[in-house]
């Protein structure tokens, strides 16, 4: 194996499990500085970075039935191709890579559109994306150190499944 090819996938990975626990390198000190009185009632709101992408991924996920019903019917497509050059290759008592072709094809396709499917459901702020009471905008929960973040009141935040869009 190639060293720089590890060295990539351990840098790789490394980011991924620091950015999954909130790893930082040098901690950073936080924004705002409330009064205890009022900190364990604040929620710290930020605005909707990327607010097309969420509301792609909403207008998508209306269709989200249909998706896991295509999803299935190429899973079962993909199975039944599979077994049936299974069975062929029994009758004919040899192996034929050749008669997988098709059911190779449709597995990597509908691996890789199942994963481009989900990336698009999910927004990075689909999660997150709440609302505040006395205001139209949409936001997403933060961090206390996060640039633009906001103290609101916890009771003022409306839920995403409570949203109106």
């Amino acid at each position: 194996m190639k060293p720089t090819l590890l060295l990539s996938a351990l840098a790789a990975i490394t980011v991924v499990v620091m950015a999954s626990f909130g790893i930082s390198v040098t901690p950073t000190a936080p924004l705002h500085n409330l009064p205890e009185s009022v900190a364990a009632a604040a929620l710290f709101v930020c605005p909707v970075a990327d607010p097309v992408f969420d509301e792609f991924a909403r207008a998508l996920a209306m269709f989200k039935k249909e998706l896991n019903m295509l999803f299935l019917f190429f899973l079962i497509l993909t199975l039944a191709v599979a077994g049936w050059a299974f069975y062929q290759n029994l009758i004919k008592d040899k192996f034929e890579k050749s008669s997988y072709e098709h059911a190779f094809f449709l597995a990597k396709w509908l691996f890789w559109g199942t994963i481009v499917v989900s990336i698009l459901l999910h927004a990075p702020g689909s999660f997150r994306t709440v609302g505040v009471k006395g205001t139209n905008e949409k936001f997403v929960l933060c961090e206390s150190n996060t640039p633009g973040s906001r103290p609101v009141r916890a009771s003022a935040v409306i839920l995403r499944s409570k949203l109106s869009n």
